[in-house]
């Protein structure tokens, strides 16, 4: 039986989820050295990007709730946290790193590098045959 949801489970949407939750954040709190302040108690500013990035990270969790179920549970468990009390911030890129690491994406940097090195040498060859 092949399930239509988890044809959809995406990983790398995941982390793209959690890293603009993470983008909404940033925009609904106002760092101040190790403190973090929310915007709207200090400048009673835009409440809708703090809901914005629950709303991703919960649109993370169901990108891989099939296929990742402890990573689900553990970007849960933050989303709740931070629904609970709204200065308990989660740590986004350690939850994207252990994402990555649980799908076994590796370095996405790594293939970029491959890239331009077959490019480079590619461009050698056509000089030394000129």
């Amino acid at each position: 039986m092949n399930n239509k949801h988890e044809d959809r489970q995406c990983p790398k949407c995941t982390i793209k989820h959690l890293g603009q939750a993470k983008v909404c954040a940033k925009k609904a709190m106002l760092l101040v050295g190790e403190a973090k302040v929310l915007w709207l108690e200090t400048f009673r500013g835009y409440p809708h990007h703090y809901w914005d990035a629950l709303a991703h990270m919960a649109q993370a969790e169901e990108e891989i709730a099939v296929i990742m179920p402890d990573e689900t549970a553990a970007i849960n468990a933050a989303r709740k946290a931070w629904e609970a009390d709204a200065k308990d911030v989660p740590d986004f890129d350690e939850l994207r790193y252990m994402v990555n690491e649980g799908a076994m994406l590796g370095n996405p940097l790594e293939t970029v590098g491959d890239r331009y090195a077959y490019l480079k040498d590619e461009q050698l060859k056509m000089k030394e045959d000129m």
